[in-house]
């Protein structure tokens, strides 16, 4: 692919500079001397500065990472590839309607589906080595600009996204997974339980779905269960079809033009002293300043927030970028100007209230060997209730409510 392009390049240079001497063979110039011309056109033709141009926007990644990966086992039990994931939140698509056959949906209330909608870009990478075992990936091209957005008003276009394990074949744009369960279980012994899961994709059109019944839990023996949908999806536990897990505690970040020092992107970044347009990879912070009060960095900028966009406009929305349209029984997207305001006044507060004084930041030195550890999104079991359904495992009333 790349020796095509190099001689797309010559060959378009070759054009241009045949047809530029032909423009000046055309009207010859007073005291024009085609042996002057002639020479001109052997020396472009012969140098080779197309070659290294080009050469420049091919060879020399965008972003190269470095490093070792730990492999959760549900991520490790797929045939995988690293790429780079970049999620977006839909606030005007909501689950509330997965298309899920009814005989299948009856099991489940609205809020097992309910929240926006989200779909995730993946950018391709270059591997070197044997993934997951090496870690040796090169970066060539930016994030496509659908998935470019400013954070707020005035804030560089930027797309916010993780290392993580994909599909050989995958789509270049998925959408998300959806995981519900509905348990029911005795309190007492035996602990016969009767359960459903099911995982599907937003627009329903991959599902799968395992009804569960235990004579006794927790013996596995006594379990009875009937599947129905595509069984590939149990494997796709990165909260996007096709995503098989994400790297914690590392994010990358596309700038397609800088983020200033106390920029709002800058402080998502975890960088004081802002960026430079480009790739970054950022490590989040683990812990908090010993005299951080941590109640402010709890999300009680949100509320005010809200608060204050309402009476700057007159309203009265419960929540936002999106809202509970009570005459249609759904959540729809605020007006764009009163989004805009919101995020705006929520960026503010949010830098104000838990600045990045508050976080022990992590060193960021991007020629630092990564250790990455690949883990799944999605945690629910198919195999039994959640550990908060499960009575035998739950302590006495007398000691889950002491006097």
């Amino acid at each position: 692919m790349r020796i095509s392009a190099y001689v797309l390049v010559l060959s378009v240079s070759s054009t241009l500079c045949s047809a530029v001497l032909a423009q000046f063979a055309a009207e010859p110039a007073p005291l024009a001397n085609p042996a002057v011309f002639q020479a001109i056109r052997e020396r472009a033709m012969s140098s080779d500065w197309a070659y290294q141009r080009l050469a420049d926007l091919t060879d020399r990644p965008l972003l190269r990472m470095r490093g070792s990966v730990t492999v959760d086992a549900l991520t490790a039990a797929a045939d995988s590839v690293p790429a780079l994931c970049f999620e977006r939140v839909i606030w005007d698509r909501t689950l509330d309607d997965v298309d899920i056959p009814d005989s299948l949906a009856e099991d489940f209330t609205p809020i097992n589906w309910s929240g926006p909608g989200i779909e995730a870009r993946i950018v391709d990478v270059e591997t070197h080595g044997r993934f997951p075992a090496e870690f040796d990936v090169d970066v060539y091209v930016p994030p496509l600009s659908a998935a470019l957005k400013a954070l707020a008003p005035g804030e560089p276009p930027s797309a916010f996204g993780t290392v993580c394990a994909v599909r050989p074949q995958h789509p270049a744009l998925v959408q998300g997974t959806q995981t519900a369960s509905n348990w029911a279980c005795d309190v007492a012994p035996p602990y016969a339980c009767k359960g459903h899961v099911m995982r599907a994709l937003q627009d329903g059109s991959r599902y799968f779905s395992k009804r569960i019944t235990c004579a006794s839990t927790p013996d596995p023996t006594t379990c009875e269960s009937t599947t129905e949908g595509d069984e590939s999806l149990l494997a796709e536990s990165g909260g996007f079809e096709s995503v098989f897990g994400h790297a914690e505690h590392i994010k990358v970040l596309y700038l397609s033009e800088p983020a200033p020092a106390g920029s709002y992107t800058a402080y998502k970044a975890w960088a004081p002293g802002g960026l430079p347009a480009g790739y970054h990879v950022r490590k989040e912070p683990k812990s908090f300043s010993p005299d951080t009060n941590r109640e402010n960095c709890g999300g009680g900028w949100i509320e005010e927030a809200l608060a204050q966009t309402n009476a700057l406009h007159g309203t009265s929305y419960d929540q936002l970028p999106s809202y509970l349209d009570d005459s249609i029984e759904d959540n729809v997207a605020a007006p764009a100007d009163v989004i805009r305001d919101y995020e705006r006044i929520s960026a503010q507060l949010e830098m104000e209230m838990c600045p990045l004084a508050s976080f022990v930041l992590e060193t960021q030195d991007s020629r630092d060997s990564l250790a990455i550890d690949l883990k799944p999104k999605d945690t629910q079991t198919f195999e039994g209730p959640p550990p908060w359904g499960r009575p035998w495992e739950m302590p006495p009333p007398s000691e889950m409510n002491p006097p």
